[in-house]
């Protein structure tokens, strides 16, 4: 269970106990800044200390409200307190807030004391020469280094800013400030320089079956004015404000998707309007998509089939924004390299550069190109995508037609000439209205050349791949629907597994939800809706968790939210 909460510049993933395991910033997923190091939240009461992952706390956390605002409570029944937490990254300034609700659960009055712990590793360069200081004037705990400084703040319900306070260091033999809090108390060590961590505390007094409320803050900037001024603005407002705000954006960014859930199944809607918010959570200010959590990149084959869903439902900003990614990032003449940082620089590989190029998967650019014609033929994206034409759809299509016979070793052949096909064919009738004559007839005559290279091409291992790719690239012709439906029948044998899903590759440990999803969807096409809803219904109730992330094992969850997504809007229209 976990879920990351961004909006395009600060991005912060909570795990499965609601602490802040990820933190990235200026960037989705690049420079991770407390790299290997969690901040955690902690409670002394009655004399005894308790951190909520330490085994006693039962947890729940959801996206209740139709909003990228994670509601995490958790109670410790020993100790007979609950905490509610509404989590949020607000989605105008660089600010990180956690309103905390606390409650007691006896009959008698105690004293409370809430810990709020952080931990950084700035710039995620492996240099330990952060540093980290209280500043009395702006009742703040400041880390920074360089152009990355974070400034963190507690105040309870009441106006009282918190009363314990320290930093430290950790790591070297160094556990970290953190366990200073398990008694209850704070050395109020000014500063530290190395990697360092701080906790704040505030004390709370809890009438019988009572409660108290306080709220946490961290604010990101590239300066320590920067930091600081968003500190104090949010100091002397407060959270409600932000909150609000936050809530009311994603409930108007939302407004294309709720409209399409109301079509859905009332056990799907849930799911369907977090798969959204999953989407646009990974989505970076500079208009790629973080499509790997794992190691922090983008590959643009994920980025370009995550936003089909989008631009289905009319979502032509974020689309904009990534195909003008695209254009800055050419290596040269439509030349993408293998992957890249949501900032726009390229991911090292250990593949060698052929001459003045570096390595990459057609896939990448027949992905492009593909998603780029449907932004161009749908409702959002025709006027937009005229300036982009020359620059990105011209580029990346006459890069397939010099390269398209020579798919890098990682590709699956067959797969890539469906969609190179299937893109250049697309191409070709967009150059048509583009009075590009010349560039139509190019693009047209290689699309029937890796035909006839299909036709000769000896099939590839079984793989729901294929399936997908026959159906969905493929072309009108005598006998091809009964031979994909062949595929499908030999792949729903190969490739079933005993959950009722289905693996992507037959050497696969797991079922995959997108190879289900594949599957789904050409049930769908093909009118046997039955199938394509049992499906879904198992996806649903076994590979989707409560904060609407798709537990996917051989694909991100930006990648299989997407196919979720696709899968019930083809529902939709094949209901109608």
């Amino acid at each position: 269970m976990a879920v990351l909460l961004a909006n395009g510049t600060l991005a912060i993933r909570l795990d499965q106990f609601g602490r802040v395991s990820s933190l990235s910033f200026p960037h989705v997923g690049r420079e991770v800044q407390n790299h290997q190091a969690v901040h955690r939240i902690g409670v002394w009461v009655d004399g005894e200390f308790s951190w909520i992952d330490d085994g006693a706390w039962r947890l729940t956390m959801r996206l209740p409200q139709g909003a990228l605002v994670a509601h995490t409570v958790l109670k410790h029944e020993r100790l007979g307190l609950v905490l509610e937490c509404d989590d949020f990254v607000d989605s105008k300034v660089n600010v990180f807030g956690r309103n905390i609700h606390v409650v007691n659960l006896r009959t008698e009055t105690r004293q409370v004391r809430l810990f709020l712990h952080q931990a950084f590793r700035l710039h995620d360069d492996g240099q330990a020469i952060d540093s980290a200081q209280y500043v009395e004037a702006s009742r703040a705990l400041l880390h920074y280094r360089g152009r990355r400084v974070f400034a963190a703040g507690l105040r309870t319900f009441d106006g009282r800013d918190f009363d314990r306070w320290t930093v430290g260091r950790f790591g070297d033999g160094l556990d970290g400030a953190w366990r200073d809090a398990e008694d209850g108390e704070l050395a109020g060590c000014p500063h530290e320089y190395g990697m360092t961590d701080s906790v704040l505390g505030c004390s709370l007094r809890l009438a019988a079956l009572a409660s108290d409320r306080c709220t946490y803050w961290l604010a990101a900037g590239t300066s320590i004015k920067e930091a600081l001024g968003l500190h104090e603005k949010t100091r002397s407002v407060g959270l409600v404000r932000s909150l609000a705000r936050t809530t009311d954006f994603w409930h108007k960014w939302l407004s294309p998707g709720f409209r399409a859930a109301q079509k859905l199944p009332l056990p799907h809607r849930k799911a369907f309007i977090n798969s959204l918010l999953t989407l646009r959570a990974h989505t970076d200010e500079s208009g790629l998509v973080l499509t790997d959590d794992a190691v922090g990149n983008c590959r643009l084959y994920d980025a370009a089939f995550a936003l089909w869903p989008l631009i289905r439902l009319g979502y032509g900003d974020e689309a904009a924004m990534f195909f003008e990614a695209c254009r800055r990032i050419f290596e040269t003449d439509g030349y993408f390299a293998p992957a890249y940082y949501t900032d726009g620089e390229p991911v090292a590989t250990d593949t060698a550069w052929r001459q003045d190029r570096p390595p990459m998967r057609l896939r990448d650019a027949a992905a492009v190109l593909f998603i780029f014609c449907q932004f161009a033929t749908s409702r959002v994206g025709a006027e937009r995508s005229r300036q982009l034409y020359q620059s990105v759809a011209a580029k990346v299509a006459t890069f397939l037609t010099d390269n398209w016979d020579n798919p890098a070793a990682d590709d699956d052949a067959a797969f890539v000439w469906r969609l190179s096909r299937a893109a250049l064919e697309q191409a070709s009738e967009l150059a048509q209205q583009h009075d590009d004559p010349a560039n139509a007839v190019q693009w047209r005559t290689c699309a029937d050349d890796i035909s006839t290279q299909l036709a000769g091409h000896d099939a590839d291992e079984m793989t729901m791949d294929a399936v997908y790719a026959a159906y969905m690239f493929g072309v009108e012709g005598e006998g091809e629907a009964e031979r994909t439906g062949q595929l499908v029948n030999e792949a729903t044998q190969t490739l079933a597994v005993v959950d009722g899903l289905f693996k992507r590759r037959a050497d696969d440990p797991d079922s995959s939800v997108v190879a289900s999803l594949w599957l789904a969807q050409y049930y769908i096409e093909t009118g046997e809706l039955a199938r394509a809803e049992r499906i879904v219904d198992l996806i649903r109730e076994r590979r989707i968790m409560k904060t609407g992330v798709v537990n996917e094992h051989s694909a991100s969850s930006v990648v299989a939210s997407a196919e979720y997504i696709n899968t019930l809007l083809d529902m939709i229209v094949a209901q109608r």
